[in-house]
């Protein structure tokens, strides 16, 4: 098996001619999925070319007909390169891959072969597994709407609108928002819903198995319907706390692009900053395992945060004030001694607007809430009253000065 690194630049041309990856499509093992799985969260364009290779090996093994002549299957091959636009036109393809395909191909027509890998490629079925989910998902922006949006698994959209509102899956497979029923959900474990919390938004989920989950602005999670009797599993991209229902039976993990956090029962935050640069967990109370990406696995006890930057530092930081990190979820957030420029940067973040703060005042700093179910100028307004400082709004953006 080659090192996770290798793979970062591969093309579904390069995946079928790798040794390890079609051996772990024709013997998978707990390893090799997960080692896939891994990748595909770790890189978004990896993951579609892996779900692309994926989907064309389905294709030719579950199809039945006639066996491919040396024509068809240079006809099929060709199907791939012409979907595959990071192809390099100049790399040859090896000739012995040919007749692997010809192998696994025994009993394929082409016709129904190509139609059923493209359909595959493009097709919205739920039925397969969270990380392929994730790659459907993401094509669907998080600030594309005003409101939050909870997306079905018949990619049906249902809008809610105002500052906050409230999901609930019941455990007999009714949706409830707002308090009030909805509908009956279709699906099991392999059915995948979405919600989208847009900036100035926050949300709250209740999961079938009664986890709480709040999810704060900008942030996308998705999960499935009916959590197996294995594992539960959602991911999570943004900002979202947590209050798992504990079952030592079935670990409740979430996914982040480059983190794993495994518990049993327990309350912690889990967020992405804007650009995915810094990936933090706090835990506030309970016991997690985190996994981060470069498979450096840590313990966190209740008040310790580990942070994990792009560049590949973990840090774990130890009697954090967690209420400063778990604020957002009653409406507020919290500051102790913390510059301007970083609580500009945080309203930024939440309210999606551009906040200028002027060099005079962009180290001063402030403690005390602020209240987040406001507009943000009412908050700016409040923040400049106290430093002092003035607000000044123009085009959509704001300036302290």
């Amino acid at each position: 098996m080659k090192e996770r690194s290798s793979y970062l630049h591969y093309t579904v041309v390069d995946l079928l001619n790798d040794a390890y990856f079609l051996d772990s499509e024709l013997n998978p093992t707990k390893e090799s999925r997960h080692f896939w799985a891994d990748l595909e969260l770790y890189d978004q364009q990896l993951g579609k070319e892996i779900h692309r290779a994926h989907s064309f090996l389905k294709a030719v093994s579950q199809s039945q007909g006639k066996r491919l002549s040396n024509d068809e299957i240079n006809r099929l091959w060709k199907q791939v390169q012409d979907r595959n636009t990071a192809f390099d036109k100049t790399r040859k393809i090896k000739r012995t891959f040919y007749w692997g395909v010809a192998n696994i191909a025994a009993c394929v027509a082409l016709f129904f072969a190509v139609t059923t890998w493209w359909h595959n490629t493009n097709s919205t079925s739920t039925q397969y597994g969270l990380a392929d989910y994730i790659l459907k998902a993401k094509q669907t922006a998080i600030n594309g709407s005003s409101d939050v949006q909870l997306i079905l698994s018949d990619d049906k959209k249902i809008k809610i609108a105002g500052r906050e509102s409230e999901v609930k899956y019941t455990s007999d497979g009714m949706l409830a928002i707002n308090s009030k029923s909805v509908q009956k959900i279709k699906g099991g474990t392999n059915t995948y819903n979405q919600l989208i919390v847009p900036a100035g938004k926050r949300s709250y989920i209740v999961f079938s198995d009664g986890t709480r989950m709040n999810v704060n602005a900008n942030t996308r999670v998705a999960f499935p319907v009916a959590f197996s009797k294995g594992k539960r599993e959602v991911y999570v991209e943004g900002e979202a706390y947590l209050q798992v229902s504990h079952n030592k039976l079935r670990p409740f993990v979430v996914r982040t692009d480059r983190m794993k956090v495994q518990v049993l029962g327990t309350a912690f935050d889990v967020c992405t900053s804007a650009g995915k640069m810094l990936h933090t967990v706090v835990l506030v109370h309970g016991r997690i395992q985190v996994q981060t990406s470069n498979k450096l696995q840590r313990i966190l006890n209740p008040g310790e945060m580990l942070s994990y930057k792009q560049s590949g530092d973990v840090q774990i930081l130890k009697n954090v004030n967690v209420s400063q990190y778990i604020s957002w979820v009653d409406g507020y957030y919290e500051f102790h001694e913390e510059s301007i420029q970083n609580i500009a940067d945080k309203l930024m973040q939440h309210y999606g607007k551009k906040i200028d703060v002027s060099p005079k005042i962009s180290n001063v700093t402030f403690s005390g809430k602020l209240d987040i179910r406001e507009d943000l100028k009412d908050v700016l307004e409040n923040l400049a009253s106290i430093i002092p400082a003035k607000v000044v709004a123009k085009d959509g953006e704001y300036h302290l000065k």
